[in-house]
């Protein structure tokens, strides 16, 4: 019923805790308090390893790899593989942070668009009071082409009806742009590219995030991260880009 109501009428104040509730960061500096965040980069770049990372992270509202976390309810809303498989992740994840506790973190498969299954999706939100969803990936969410404005806009609507904290998924074009539309880039609050760096036979994986877009915040520092596979865990530990090979990305006055 309220859904049906629209939005209320509201009064601009202009007043100081409003300016001190919008810069609040849920993982600083990655996400801010129910804006949407998007990473996106080419197939295998280690996005969704660092998404899961996220997702425990949050949920045990544990500081690492020089991100600082608040606790949250984590929603991960799953297009690209299944339960098992992010189960198995999630638990090396943990094992790789020395967490003893269980993940607590809420998982629904998808197959409908976003736009087409919100309402239960809300209400998933209001059951199990979730204040963090991480969708993988917005290519499948749409629903549709991923060029078209209309149908990127839809998916974008409906992320917002929620107000929630959101991290999105996406992925890289043949020229290494952000896939399809514009508006991806547009509705987003904060972008960050990934880049990944892996040599053959090694068990080592440098991800790099470089910071594209903020619209409440300064443009961050690049990050960099050096994820370790055993087959019991995955460690992940914080790195300078400068000290990767991916610091041919980086800026020329960053690497001087």
């Amino acid at each position: 019923e309220k859904k049906r109501e629209g939005s209320p009428v509201v009064v601009i104040k202009g007043k100081a805790d409003v300016v001190r509730e919008q810069a609040k960061w849920v993982i600083e500096p990655m996400l801010q308090q129910r804006n949407t965040s998007l990473i996106y980069g080419p197939g295998s770049a280690g996005k969704s390893w660092f998404a899961q990372y996220i997702a425990v992270l949050a949920s045990a509202g544990m500081n690492h790899g020089g991100l600082s976390v608040e606790p949250s309810v984590v929603l991960y809303l799953d297009w690209e593989t299944d339960e098992q498989e992010l189960d198995i992740r999630v638990t090396k994840i943990q094992a790789g942070l020395h967490l003893e506790d269980e993940a607590r973190i809420y998982y629904r498969s998808m197959s409908e668009s976003l736009g087409n299954d919100i309402e239960r999706i809300n209400e998933i939100c209001v059951e199990y009071g979730i204040t963090l969803i991480i969708v993988d990936s917005v290519g499948a969410a749409c629903g549709g082409e991923p060029e078209n404005a209309k149908i990127v806009n839809e998916f974008f609507n409906a992320l917002h009806s929620l107000q929630i904290t959101t991290l999105v998924i996406d992925h890289t074009n043949k020229e290494g742009l952000l896939f399809g539309s514009v508006y991806k880039f547009n509705r987003s609050r904060l972008v960050w590219e990934v880049k990944k760096h892996q040599n053959q036979d090694d068990n080592k994986l440098h991800v790099g995030l470089f910071h594209r877009k903020s619209n409440n915040s300064k443009l961050m520092k690049d990050l960099g991260f050096e994820l370790t596979f055993t087959e019991e865990a995955i460690s992940v530990e914080r790195k300078d880009v400068r000290d990767t090979p991916l610091e041919v990305n980086m800026s020329f006055p960053e690497r001087i």
